[in-house]
């Protein structure tokens, strides 16, 4: 069900009467696409104070400590979290369906009555660039941010999510507080809630948040940011790793349908996502060239992207790049079976299935497709559309996808020897 309250909330329901759980999100039209220069990481940043304290209020009159927000979720046998993506940040949590009431009232509070302690923003700052060092020992971590700059320069598509640490240190509680105030207490609010619960009872709790512009379905309709604008080529950039990572990239069309974005998870599953993919086999399997290998696509407001990578040691670099190579070029000359077809689609419905066992994923999907425009789909209208997709709308939107000319190959580690730069 799709409802929009009287207070401009949009809620978004699926209620599971064989569930003895309940997931919540609360959705926010946020992220860091919507921050300026001297913003950067400010949208995480209030994330994390989300969870540090409330102000005294009618409904808990001391307010609600770090501890008390902690000690409540764990004692439910439950769990809160956030994230924070590039155009939304979710604050989430599931517990047992006898909580629903009380966990819903404190993520409430926390939303709409953070504290923003002095104390608190200080301390929270030191853990958040604990957070962006961390990343930047990641290797993967480190080259997914790398990565977005090389398709989409100098674009807030690219930026990175958390900031730098100098970016972070920057930011001061005023300003803090008013991003809170204008995008989470006052911002446009989708609320999605799957597994046993009242529906007229959440309803009730959530007409208690304050009045709020309406979150409209479909890219594009909640902001306008600046185009990105795609950049074809390669690129290599050094970095103090001994793997090199591979990044094999073609943009997606946007805008698209609910046909093209199962043609995309059909193909990803076969081509790269699964132990049975293409890529895994060549590469990992047959191969031995590396151990993570693997292909994604995501997917923003106006603009998307499909992507094989892999890690290699940097002596396989030029080996593993031609291995990749050659896999997309056989997808475009060499026809895709029926049995690899239906394989992909069989584990797309799998999926789907387990997940609607999972009251978390229950509610993150019904988000997502709300987040893309689409209407709100059962699992087994899911599994109806996957399986009806065609050979002939696969084939046509694989070779819409792999253009060579917009192609990107991005390189991410040690210093390559000059042999194997030279044939990339």
């Amino acid at each position: 069900m799709t409802a929009v309250l009287d207070n401009g909330v949009v809620f978004l329901s699926e209620p599971i009467a064989t569930s003895r759980t309940i997931a919540v999100g609360f959705w926010f039209s946020t992220g860091s696409r919507y921050e300026k220069e001297n913003q950067k990481g400010i949208t995480h940043f209030v994330e994390h104070l989300l969870f540090k304290g409330t102000n005294p209020s009618q409904r808990y009159p001391k307010g609600l400590s770090a501890y008390d927000i902690a000690c409540s979720f764990d004692r439910m046998g439950g769990y809160i979290n956030a994230f924070t993506e590039r155009e939304d940040v979710c604050v989430h949590f599931t517990v047992p369906y006898i909580h629903f009431k009380e966990a819903l009232c404190i993520l409430s509070e926390m939303v709409s009555n953070s504290a923003f302690n002095e104390n608190d923003i200080e301390k929270e700052r030191s853990v958040i660039c604990s957070e962006i060092l961390a990343t930047k020992d990641d290797p993967e971590d480190s080259a997914m941010d790398e990565f977005s700059e090389v398709l989409w320069p100098n674009n807030t598509v690219s930026a990175s999510i958390a900031g730098s640490v100098n970016d972070v240190n920057k930011l001061q509680r005023t300003s803090l507080l008013d991003w809170y105030k204008k995008y989470i207490r006052n911002g446009a609010l989708q609320v999605s809630i799957a597994g046993n619960f009242d529906v007229s009872e959440a309803i009730v709790e959530l007409e208690k948040l304050p009045n709020r512009p309406i979150v409209k379905p479909g890219l594009l309709q909640n902001h306008k940011f600046e185009l990105p604008v795609w950049h074809s080529g390669i690129t290599v950039k050094k970095a103090e790793f001994q793997m090199e990572q591979i990044f094999y990239a073609f943009p997606l069309t946007i805008p698209f349908t609910r046909t093209d974005y199962y043609c995309w998870a059909i193909l990803n599953a076969l081509i790269g996502d699964t132990m049975s993919s293409r890529l895994f086999q060549s590469l990992r399997e047959n191969g031995g060239y590396c151990y993570n290998v693997y292909s994604f696509f995501s997917i923003y407001d106006d603009c998307g992207v499909w992507c094989a990578y892999a890690s290699t040691p940097a002596d396989k670099t030029g080996e593993v790049l031609q291995k990749l190579k050659d896999e997309i070029a056989n997808l475009r000359t060499a026809t895709i079976s029926d049995d690899e077809i239906i394989a992909a689609k069989e584990h797309i419905c799998g999926e789907e299935i387990i997940n609607a066992e999972d009251v978390e994923q229950h509610m993150k999907k019904m988000s997502r497709q709300f987040s893309l425009g689409f209407e709100l789909e059962t699992i087994e209208e899911t599994l109806t559309k996957v399986r009806s997709i065609t050979k002939n709308e696969i084939i046509q939107t694989l070779n819409s996808l792999l253009c060579i000319e917009k192609q990107v190959i991005f390189i991410y580690g040690p210093k390559l020897k000059k042999r194997i730069r030279k044939n990339i």
